[in-house]
C-alpha cells in the first residue's frame, strides 16, 4: 500500500483513511466529495462528474448560479429575471430533483402575507394555482366571489367600492371590519358618534333593513316616555321635530301650535317657568289654570252663569278654552271626533264649511277627493275600501300607512312574511305595477344561479314549480326530473334523496348507468363483468328496478348456447 500511494498527499495506512478515498472499495475515483466544501446531495448524487467538471477538477465553482444560470434565465413561472430575484438559488431551492419543493422567503418584498394570508403562507396553490406570474395584488382579484355573494350587507346593491381594504383587514372571516362611508347612508352625529364603533347596538347583526328614521330604533323610548307621555299625547314619531341627535335633552317643543298658546295670545309673557302651569315636574299631562286665575273665581262664576256644566276647575277651563281665549269655547276632545295629527293644525272652517251642525265624522266624506286622486296605489281601480282609517292615521301626508288587506292581492308568506313591514324592499315606492309572479322580482336569482344553471338548462321561470316561499329557496323540488333522467325502479326509491346521486352538484351529473355504478360493475364476480369484457352499457342486461333479474344475450354476444348445435346439449 505504501508503494502504491507514493506521492499521494495525506496518505496514511489507516482504515478510515482508506474509506475516505475509496468509499466504494475500488481504486477508481478515489475521492470522497463529502470531505470537500461541496458535499453531494439530492440530484447531485446522480450527476456524472463531467457534468460539473467539464473543464477539469481545479477551480470548479461551488455557487449554484455558476452551473445553473440557464435554469435561472429560462424559468418563467415565476420569471426570475423580470422579478430580479437573487441568484443565490439556495435561498429558495434545495438540491432535490426538479427544484422542488421550493420556498419563497422574499414573498413580502412582492406581497406581504398578513392575517389570514399568513395562515396559508405554505399553501402556495391556494392563491397561485400554479401560476406565479399574474396573481393579482388587489383584494378583489381573488375575492370577487366574496364581494358578489355577500348579502349582509349586499355589496352589489349598495354599490360598495370593491377596494376591500377600505373596510376590511387581512384577518380571517373578514372581521373585524369598519365602514368609513357610513355617512353616505346615515350620518353618525351626536350620541350616535359615541357608539359608532359598536355596530351591533343599532344593527344587531342585520345590515340590510336597519331603519334610518329615529322611531325605527327609538320607538320604545317614545312609548315609555311619560314626562310628557308621548303616546298618550299623540306626539309625532318624527323625533327630530323636538330632539337632536346629541341627547333627548334639551329639546324643543312647539307648545303653541300643538297644545296651548303660551308664547302668543293672552298668555304670552304671563309665565316665567314651566312649573308655573305644570306644577308636578314628573307629569306634564297635569296642568293648573286656577293656579294663576285664583283671584278671578268670582268674576269667572259671574261670566259663566247659565253655562251648563261649568265648574271652576283647571281641566274644565281647558276643555272649553283649548286655545286660552273666550272665543270658540269648545273642546273637540269632548266630542266623538277628537282632533289628532294633521287635524290639529286646521282652521275650523276647513271642515265646517257648511256650519257646525251635522258635520260628518267619516274620513271619506271629507277626503273623497284624496281617495279618487290617489294613483299610487290607484284606490278606485283596486276598489279599496273607503274606510280610510283601515290603512291610515291622521298624520300629515297620510304617512305612515299600513295595508292589512295585502293578502287579498298577494299573501306574504315564508320569507316574504319576514319583510312584511318593509314595503320599499318589494315596491320601491311603486304600488301599482309590482309583479305578482316570482320572476318579476327574482330574475337576478334565476340568472345568477349556477347549480344548477337555470339559464343553460332553460328551466321555466315559474319559480314556484320547484321552490316554496320559504327563505333561502330551500327546500326545493324538481318535478321535471324526468325531462332529463327518469326516476323509475330503484331510482324512484331515492327520488327525494337528491344528494345520493348529485352530492351537491346539479350540473355535470352523467345520465349513463356506468358512470354512477362503475364500482358495482367492477365488483361483480358472478359473472365477472370486467374480466369477461361485458359492455359498460348496463341497461343492455339490467333494468332500473334492480340488478336482478337481468337479461343477457349469450348467443348474440358470445357463444350460441340457446341455438345451433349446443341448444339443449
Amino acid at each position: 500500500m505504501d508503494d502504491k500511494h507514493q506521492g499521494i498527499g495525506g496518505y496514511i495506512y489507516q482504515s478510515q483513511a482508506c474509506y475516505n478515498c475509496h468509499p466504494d472499495g475500488s481504486a477508481l475515483g478515489a475521492f470522497n466529495h463529502s470531505l470537500t466544501n461541496f458535499p453531494l446531495t439530492g440530484a447531485h448524487l446522480d450527476t456524472d462528474c463531467s457534468e460539473c467538471h467539464s473543464s477539469g477538477y481545479a477551480g470548479t465553482s461551488t455557487l449554484c448560479y455558476d452551473c445553473h444560470q440557464n435554469n435561472y434565465t429560462s424559468t418563467t413561472n415565476p420569471d426570475h429575471q423580470n422579478l430580479a430575484l437573487v441568484t443565490t438559488c439556495e435561498d429558495c431551492h434545495t438540491t432535490q430533483p426538479g427544484w422542488k419543493p421550493a420556498m419563497f422567503p422574499v414573498h413580502s418584498n412582492i406581497y406581504p402575507l398578513l392575517g389570514a394570508h399568513a395562515e396559508i403562507s405554505s399553501d402556495c396553490a391556494s392563491c397561485h394555482n400554479g401560476n406565479y406570474n399574474n396573481t393579482p395584488q388587489e383584494c378583489i382579484g381573488c375575492h370577487l366571489d366574496d364581494y358578489n355573494n355577500t348579502t349582509n350587507p349586499d355589496h352589489q346593491n349598495l354599490l360598495l367600492a370593491n377596494t376591500c381594504e377600505d373596510c376590511h383587514t387581512f384577518e380571517a372571516g373578514w372581521k373585524p371590519a369598519q365602514f368609513p362611508i357610513h355617512g353616505n347612508f346615515y350620518p353618525l352625529l351626536g350620541a350616535h358618534t359615541a357608539i359608532s364603533n359598536d355596530c351591533s347596538s343599532c344593527h344587531n347583526g342585520n345590515y340590510i333593513t336597519t331603519p334610518n328614521n329615529c322611531a325605527g330604533c327609538h320607538l320604545d323610548n317614545y312609548n315609555n316616555t311619560t314626562n310628557p307621555n308621548h303616546a298618550a299625547l299623540n306626539f309625532s314619531t318624527d323625533c327630530e321635530t323636538c330632539h337632536t341627535q346629541s341627547a333627548w335633552t334639551p329639546s324643543t317643543f312647539d307648545h303653541d301650535v300643538q297644545y296651548f298658546p303660551i308664547y302668543s295670545g293672552a298668555h304670552n309673557e304671563k309665565w316665567s317657568a314651566c312649573s308655573d302651569c305644570h306644577t308636578i315636574a314628573t307629569n306634564y299631562q297635569i296642568f293648573e289654570c286656577i293656579n294663576c286665575h285664583e283671584h278671578n273665581q268670582i268674576d269667572m262664576d259671574d261670566k259663566h252663569q247659565g253655562i251648563s256644566g261649568y265648574i271652576y276647575q283647571s281641566q274644565a277651563c281647558y276643555d272649553c278654552h283649548p286655545d286660552g281665549t273666550s272665543q270658540g269655547a269648545f273642546n273637540h276632545s269632548q266630542t266623538n271626533f277628537e282632533l289628532t295629527g294633521a287635524h290639529l293644525g286646521l282652521d275650523c272652517s276647513d271642515c265646517h264649511q257648511s256650519g257646525y251642525s251635522g258635520t260628518s265624522s267619516l274620513c271619506y266624506d271629507c277626503h273623497n277627493s284624496n281617495y279618487n286622486a290617489t294613483t299610487n296605489p290607484d284606490h278606485q281601480s283596486l276598489a279599496l275600501a273607503s274606510t280610510c282609517g283601515d290603512c291610515h292615521t291622521t298624520q300629515p301626508g297620510w304617512k305612515p300607512a299600513q295595508f292589512p288587506i295585502h293578502s287579498n292581492y298577494y299573501p306574504l308568506l315564508g320569507a316574504h312574511g319576514a319583510i312584511s313591514g318593509d314595503c320599499a324592499s318589494c315596491h320601491n315606492g311603486n304600488y301599482n305595477t309590482t309583479p305578482s309572479e316570482c320572476i318579476g322580482c327574482h330574475s337576478n336569482n334565476y340568472n345568477n344561479t349556477t347549480n344548477p344553471d337555470h339559464q343553460a338548462l332553460s328551466l321555466a321561470t315559474t319559480c314556484e314549480d320547484c321552490h316554496t316561499l320559504q327563505a333561502g329557496w330551500a327546500p326545493a323540488q324538481f318535478p321535471i326530473h324526468s325531462n332529463y333522467f327518469a326516476l323509475v325502479g330503484a331510482h324512484a326509491v331515492i327520488s327525494n334523496d337528491c344528494a345520493a346521486c348529485h352530492n351537491g352538484n346539479y350540473n355535470s351529473i352523467s345520465d349513463q348507468c356506468y358512470d354512477c355504478h362503475q364500482n358495482a360493475y367492477t365488483a361483480s364476480t358472478n359473472p365477472p363483468h370486467a374480466s369477461a369484457g361485458f359492455p359498460t352499457d348496463c341497461e343492455t342486461c339490467h333494468t332500473a328496478f334492480a340488478w336482478v333479474p337481468s337479461t343477457f344475450d349469450h348467443d348474440g354476444q358470445y357463444f350460441p348456447i340457446y341455438s345451433g348445435h349446443h341448444n339443449n346439449e
